[in-house]
């Protein structure tokens, strides 16, 4: 089934094409399963891994993105990591001409951290996998979301109301709208 065409090179985009490999399928159903402000970050990540000469396989790109998120929970912070890296990295790439593919998560690693402590999120020291990371390494995030929705309150905006994408969060919460 012909979609339609590549916004960067042109060329026919085809469904059966996309799913032909099961790595392909997979990685399409886990970024479909990010939220959207976790997804594009992490797809602009994992192109750091990709050789200049050369793609990146879809099964490399499947592996590198679960050692991601079987670390980390997809959430706001690991988004802010995920743009904070890619813009430094650019960044040092275009300035000394770097094209060397990333070999491992340990910038990463590094800028959650960073992040982690500036938002006053808790974040364990050892690697979980699957099911056992989401369960376990759930950071106590609600002074970031209080915070974005008293943001939201003094753009004129409503935290709670049906356009908010934290609404849902701030009432798990008890948030209540200061008067």
């Amino acid at each position: 089934m012909k979609l339609t065409r590549c916004p960067v090179c042109h060329s026919n985009l085809h469904m059966d094409a996309l799913i032909q490999d099961q790595a392909g399928k997979e990685l399409l159903a886990d970024i479909a399963n990010m939220p959207d402000f976790v997804a594009r970050p992490m797809l602009a990540y994992l192109s750091l891994f990709r050789p200049a000469k050369s793609d990146l396989s879809l099964s490399r790109t499947l592996r590198l993105m679960r050692e991601v998120t079987d670390e980390y929970k997809a959430d706001h912070v690991l988004a802010s990591a995920l743009v904070e890296c890619v813009g430094k990295l650019r960044e040092k790439r275009a300035q000394y001409n770097d094209t060397k593919p990333l070999a491992n998560h340990n910038y990463l690693k590094q800028v959650y951290k960073t992040i982690a402590v500036r938002n006053n999120v808790h974040i364990s020291e050892h690697k979980h996998t699957g099911k056992q990371a989401e369960e376990t390494t759930k950071p106590d995030n609600s002074a970031w979301y209080f915070e974005q929705a008293k943001r939201m309150q003094a753009l004129g905006q409503d935290p709670l109301g049906e356009k908010s994408t934290i609404a849902t969060k701030l009432k798990e919460l008890g948030w209540e709208p200061e008067q």
